[in-house]
């Protein structure tokens, strides 16, 4: 396709932006009722609504990539908009999260993922190379049944990988890691997600504790089910095999990093 093709398309893709309404976490629940009925067009709603979120993420790649190369922004819309497909065929809107917040996840892997391959930016023996795609599936495992970004010591703390296999994994992703540190990004937060939204502060402020940490909290509070069941220290102690009060010092310590990083 032609450069000036390009720009029409993605200038008439910018013009119908505008025409999508940006969806509360109601409007959502209530599309996934009709989804799981079968209606496409309350998927495609979703989808629509959440464009602007792949055009957010792809212009930050694209800002942080050399202008000698040859990747347009288009190529990263176009997947990032196949990671926001696949994201609304996986979200389960029982759990207490935002759509937006989930759908990042799945547009800046399918962004990345596209760029790793252009750039063959991995050149590594067979077997580590299948324990990499092992570690990626294993995020993308954590992800979904956790439903907060899956961090290195997330993966360490399994003891199921090298340090250097997970170094690899990790540092091998310069773009990602970049994304994530730019100041842009969060500049511009609050045009994406809702503002005092106290529930994804406190999403966002889980990814800062460590794995056990986030499990006690979890199940203490009841966000592991869609009924909210709270679950009382000494059940929560049975399952890690430990104490009560040495379960209630967990949470306290957890409780206070949060507290710390939700002011």
């Amino acid at each position: 396709m032609k450069n000036y093709d390009k720009q029409i398309i993605n200038k008439k893709y910018y013009q119908d932006l505008s025409k999508f309404d940006t969806l509360t976490s109601q409007d959502v629940k209530d599309l996934y009722i009709l989804i799981n009925q079968g209606d496409t067009t309350a998927r495609n709603k979703i989808i629509e609504s959440n464009l602007k979120l792949v055009i957010h993420f792809a212009k930050q790649y694209r800002s942080i990539l050399n202008k000698t190369e040859s990747i347009e922004l288009d190529d990263l819309i176009s997947e990032g908009n196949i990671g926001l497909i696949s994201a609304v065929e996986r979200f389960n809107p029982d759990l207490n999260i935002k759509f937006s917040y989930y759908a990042s996840f799945w547009i800046k892997k399918g962004i990345n993922d596209f760029l790793m391959n252009q750039a063959d930016l991995i050149r590594s023996p067979q077997k580590q190379t299948l324990a990499i795609n092992k570690i990626g599936k294993v995020v993308e495992s954590l992800f979904q049944k956790n439903q907060y970004e899956v961090f290195q010591n997330d993966i360490e703390e399994l003891n199921q990988f090298t340090q250097s296999e997970i170094n690899h994994f990790f540092y091998a992703k310069p773009y990602a890691n970049r994304i994530e540190d730019n100041d842009d990004f969060k500049a511009d937060e609050d045009d994406i997600f809702e503002e005092d939204d106290v529930n994804y502060k406190l999403k966002q402020s889980m990814k800062y504790l460590t794995s056990q940490e986030r499990t006690v909290i979890k199940m203490y509070f009841g966000f592991d089910n869609a009924n909210g069941d709270k679950i009382i220290l000494q059940k929560i102690g049975n399952e890690f095999n430990l104490t009560k009060a040495r379960i209630q010092q967990i949470r306290d310590k957890a409780i206070n990093k949060l507290k710390e990083r939700m002011q």
